[in-house]
C-alpha cells in the first residue's frame, strides 16, 4: 500500500466521515428544531399549568365559599329543625288542650241534656200548672167582679124601687 492508496483510503474515510458529519448535522438541526418545538410546547404547558393553577386557586376559593355557605345552611337547618320541634311540641300541647276542651264540652252537653233540660221541663210544667191555676183564678175573679157589678146594679134597682114605693101614696 503506497501512499496514494493510503491517501485515497483516508480521503474516502474522511469523505465518509463528512457524510456522517453532515448526516449528524442534519440530525442535530432536526433535534434542535424538535427541541425548539419541545421548548415551545413546554412554554405552552407552563402557561396552561399557570392557568390551571389560577383556576384551581379560584376553585379552592369557591369551594371555601361553598363550605362556608354549607355551614351556614347547616346552621339554618338545625335552627329550623329546632323550631319545628318546638312548633310540634306546641301543636301537641294544643291538641291535648283541644281534646280536653272536647271532653269538657261533651260533659257540658250531657249535663245540659240530662240535668238542665230535665229541670227546665219540670219548671215549665210547674209554670203551666201555675198558669192554669192563675187562668182559673182570673176567671173566678172575673166572675166575682161581674157578680159584684150585678149586685151593685140590683142594689141600685132595689133602692130605686124602695124610693118609688116610699113616694107612692098608700
Amino acid at each position: 500500500m503506497n501512499e496514494t492508496e493510503k491517501l485515497d483510503i483516508i480521503i474516502r474515510e474522511v469523505g465518509g466521515l463528512r457524510t456522517e458529519m453532515q448526516d449528524m448535522k442534519s440530525e442535530m438541526q432536526d433535534m434542535k428544531s424538535d427541541i425548539r418545538e419541545l421548548k415551545a410546547d413546554v412554554r405552552d404547558l407552563q402557561t396552561d399549568v399557570k392557568e390551571l393553577q389560577t383556576d384551581v386557586k379560584e376553585l379552592q376559593t369557591d369551594v371555601k365559599e361553598l363550605q362556608t355557605d354549607v355551614k351556614g345552611l347547616k346552621t339554618d337547618v338545625k335552627e329550623l329543625q329546632t323550631g319545628m320541634q318546638t312548633l310540634q311540641s306546641e301543636v301537641d300541647i294544643m291538641q291535648m288542650d283541644i281534646d280536653k276542651l272536647q271532653t269538657s264540652m261533651k260533659r257540658v252537653e250531657l249535663h245540659l241534656e240530662n240535668v238542665t233540660d230535665k229541670n227546665i221541663r219540670i219548671v215549665a210544667e210547674g209554670h203551666l200548672d201555675l198558669y192554669n191555676k192563675l187562668s182559673e183564678a182570673a176567671r173566678v175573679s172575673n166572675n166575682e167582679e161581674m157578680l159584684g157589678i150585678r149586685v151593685n146594679i140590683l142594689e141600685e134597682d132595689v133602692r130605686l124601687i124602695k124610693e118609688a114605693i116610699a113616694f107612692m101614696p098608700a
